[in-house]
């Protein structure tokens, strides 16, 4: 049980539904919230979601000595959340202490230099500031240009062809705006 409600609450962890992890943890009963501390532990990740506490996301994570069922999964979940507030970091500044990075990160602040550093952003020791190195947008092609081709060879059940594109329909008077007089 405890690993179906951990999973479950990681779930929707990931898929940013933290609204309905609430829901979920307010049918759990009693009885078993207070037999099931791993249970709670996992909610106290989803409370500090709830709160946008990005630190405390992370603190909540290491505080509890979590079962070998759910180990795994928390550590992918830390590691996914890890990845999204870095790339929050990345669109929305563009320089940030060390402290902050190390805090939003979840990590000390050598291990936040370290893992930046790797991103190629720049660190100015001397102000304690870090440069952060936007990262080209790659743009996915959704559409293979080989299919485009193959969909324009389908056959439609409207006539597309270029010379009843560019005819003029019947009353197309009625479709133009209207001139206002100056």
């Amino acid at each position: 049980m405890v690993k179906g409600l951990g999973v479950l609450f990681g779930m929707h962890f990931k898929v940013h539904d933290i609204n309905s992890a609430r829901f979920l943890w307010k049918t759990i009963p009693s009885s078993i919230k207070e037999s099931k501390p791993e249970i709670t532990a996992v909610w106290k990740i989803g409370q500090q979601l709830w709160l946008r506490n990005y630190g405390g996301v992370h603190e909540a994570i290491r505080g509890y000595e979590w079962s070998q069922e759910l180990q795994g999964f928390i550590s992918a979940f830390s590691e996914l959340y890890t990845k999204e507030v870095f790339q929050l970091l990345v669109s929305a500044y563009s320089t940030i202490s060390i402290e902050d990075a190390a805090l939003f990160l979840g990590m000390s602040k050598d291990d936040a230099t370290s893992y930046v550093l790797q991103q190629c952003w720049t660190v100015d020791s001397s102000s304690g500031m870090l440069t952060v190195q936007k990262q080209p947008v790659v743009t996915e092609q959704k559409l293979d240009p080989r299919k485009l081709h193959q969909l324009t060879k389908f056959h439609s059940p409207f006539n597309l062809s270029p010379n009843h594109l560019h005819r003029t329909p019947p009353h197309s008077n009625l479709l133009q705006p209207s001139k206002i007089p100056t």
